[in-house]
């Protein structure tokens, strides 16, 4: 899903500069993934962003659940503990 998000970023940030390029700077892209999506390379970015988010995650809930911490429960109340205090 990273490299999936970087591609639409990636995408949306060429086809922008291709038009900007041909038709002048004040033109309003609408053709390409700018017709699907408003903001392409923003939606790539989040979606880059939020897979990192999502894998981070996955390892912190396996690493605390080998640590015999309960998993992602150990980690919860390890962190809710300070702020229930």
């Amino acid at each position: 899903a990273g490299y999936l998000g970087f591609a639409v970023a990636a995408a949306g940030d060429l086809h922008k500069l291709q038009m900007k390029s041909l038709h002048g700077q004040d033109h309003l892209v609408t053709t390409g993934l700018f017709s699907l999506l408003r903001h392409p390379n923003y939606t790539g970015e989040m979606v880059l962003w939020s897979a990192s988010v999502a894998t981070g995650m996955v390892c912190v809930g396996d690493a605390a659940l080998r640590a015999g911490w309960g998993g992602w429960m150990g980690v919860a109340r390890a962190a809710m503990g300070p702020v229930v205090l």
